[in-house]
């Protein structure tokens, strides 16, 4: 797993650190002798037409390494109208040392793609605590906290200057750093600026880029257990709070790394978007798999039980008319963050499932083939409401 992966470190760490109190729970959905198969429509079209009927965006994340594989990108092109360049605008990516100009290296290729293919694209992330540089953090205890300030909105605004007019999305902050007792953790530039900094950033980027539309990210929001509430409550505050004070947010990302060995209930994710809809606020789907690493059983039980994770989800978040869309963080097995948590030389073995094979998260398989998960979004794509997309 690399250090700075968004969709990996902060959430296997606040999990960690729940310990024994969160055993795992069989997920109540999934397909079973009990219940019925899901039905699904044949894997026949693709989720970009069936998204642009309803006007929503689909899309996934794409590494700059990934161009070697023109059978990912023929994929992306049938599925995806808005692409993520995956880790490549984390700080730690475009200035890891003080000395260094900003380097959108691994950013451009993807927007070129983009354009290419006629999507749109995301901008994930500008503040972060966990890819924030070490010079970064080795310099602002030196400093005051106007410099500190002054040192972020700097970044901002550069990052933004080149960027700001061909993305329309900009999570401005990812997983806002609350913890298990809903408190906010220690992060840098909270340290010097407390939590207003999160304010700061806000209206330094709608500054900079003033067209775009404004996210923060959150992990942890989707399942039913005391650490989902928590983190779930502590969003809702920071929102409540940021738009009471008028500062320009304009929708929330739910990363949904959905888990099978957790218990998910819809009631608890509908009535988490209804208080955020209710503040005026849009939200998307932002980093969305499933961890099939709760069902035992061959590759169809655990992909059936996938799927049917997936699709009760889906039919929720897409129920509701601020929904963007969805995007994949990454749309192939083989490129699932969450093989990359397999320890170094295991090779073939994925050591997250007792019987040691690989997890299935993602809507296509190592082949590309297009798995059930692949048919739940496209099911869930059919049943959403038309709406004016937002974006």
């Amino acid at each position: 797993m690399m250090v700075d992966d968004p969709a990996g470190p902060l959430f296997t760490r606040r999990t960690a650190m729940a310990g024994a109190a969160l055993a795992a729970v069989p997920f109540v959905g999934a397909a079973s002798p009990s219940q019925p198969p899901l039905a699904l429509p044949p894997p026949s079209g693709s989720l970009r037409a069936r998204a642009e009927r309803k006007g929503l965006l689909v899309g996934t994340t794409f590494d700059y390494e990934q161009f070697a594989d023109a059978g990912y990108i023929a994929a992306i092109r049938r599925d995806c109208n808005m692409l993520v360049p995956g880790n490549g605008f984390n700080w730690t990516r475009t200035q890891p040392r003080r000395d260094l100009p900003l380097d959108f290296a691994q950013v451009t290729p993807v927007y070129r793609l983009a354009q290419e293919i006629g999507a749109s694209m995301r901008l994930h992330d500008l503040v972060y605590d966990l890819t924030t540089p070490r010079w970064v953090k080795e310099l602002v205890p030196t400093l005051t906290p106007a410099a500190t300030e002054k040192l972020m909105t700097d970044y901002i605004g550069k990052v933004l200057a080149a960027w700001g007019d061909k993305v329309v999305h900009v999570e401005v902050v990812n997983e806002p750093a609350y913890d298990l007792s809903g408190r906010y953790r220690p992060f840098v530039f909270s340290e010097k600026l407390g939590q207003r900094y999160i304010d700061i950033a806000f209206h330094a980027a709608h500054a900079a880029a003033p067209n775009a539309m404004l996210f923060t990210n959150g992990a942890a929001l989707e399942h039913h257990e005391r650490i989902f509430d928590i983190f779930r409550e502590g969003m809702l505050k920071l929102l409540e709070g940021m738009v009471q004070r008028g500062v320009p947010i304009h929708a929330v990302g739910l990363e949904a790394h959905l888990m099978t060995d957790r218990d998910y209930r819809p009631q608890n994710v509908e009535r988490f978007l209804r208080r955020i809809t209710d503040l005026g606020l849009k939200f998307m789907i932002t980093e969305f798999d499933v961890n099939d690493r709760g069902i035992v059983g061959d590759v169809a039980a655990r992909d059936a039980g996938v799927a049917a994770l997936a699709k009760d989800f889906l039919d929720t978040a897409f129920s509701f008319p601020q929904c963007l869309g969805i995007i994949t963080w990454n749309g192939a097995d083989r490129y699932s963050w969450l093989r990359k948590l397999t320890k170094a030389g295991d090779g073939p073995i994925d050591r997250q499932r007792a019987d040691g094979q690989r997890l299935r998260p993602t809507p296509l398989d190592d082949r590309l083939q297009r798995k059930p998960l692949w048919s739940a979004i496209a099911a869930a794509l059919d049943g959403a409401p038309v709406r004016t997309r937002g974006a």
